[in-house]
């Protein structure tokens, strides 16, 4: 039985740390179900080789250049891994989630699967925050 595909985007990865919870979060899900699913993880440049797939012990890696991380790149990105899922860390994020959600349901019409994880974004204090933008994209 072959892999489950996940392409993940998120605004941050390993090795970065400042991002605290998320960063471990998808480090250890990486970790966990490694050997039932394959992973693709589309990040930003933390200081590390920029602009190309790396591949680490729970899959491959992708570390954007900031001007570069976007949708057009993650479909630039993705076409050399086709994917089952796309995963992506944010529900609020325009460019590590709205405008690549966007993307893959009007353009790309992949037949994949789209899970978003976002993170407390839900919570009274987290909506409060840019409340209008929200309730508006809400």
């Amino acid at each position: 039985m072959s892999k489950i595909r996940v392409l993940c985007v998120a605004d941050f990865y390993l090795p970065g740390f400042k991002a605290g919870g998320p960063i471990r979060t998808l480090a250890n899900m990486c970790e966990a179900l490694r050997s039932n699913i394959e992973f693709s993880i589309f990040t930003r440049d933390p200081g590390v080789r920029i602009n190309r797939w790396v591949r680490s012990p729970n899959g491959l890696i992708y570390y954007a250049d900031p001007k570069k991380f976007n949708a057009g790149h993650v479909a630039k990105a993705a076409k050399l891994h086709s994917f089952d899922v796309l995963y992506l860390n944010s529900f609020f994020g325009y460019r590590s989630s709205i405008s690549i959600y966007l993307k893959q349901r009007l353009v790309w019409r992949n037949g994949a699967s789209v899970c978003i994880a976002p993170r407390g974004e839900f919570s009274a204090g987290a909506l409060s925050i840019k409340s209008f933008k929200k309730r508006t994209y809400l």
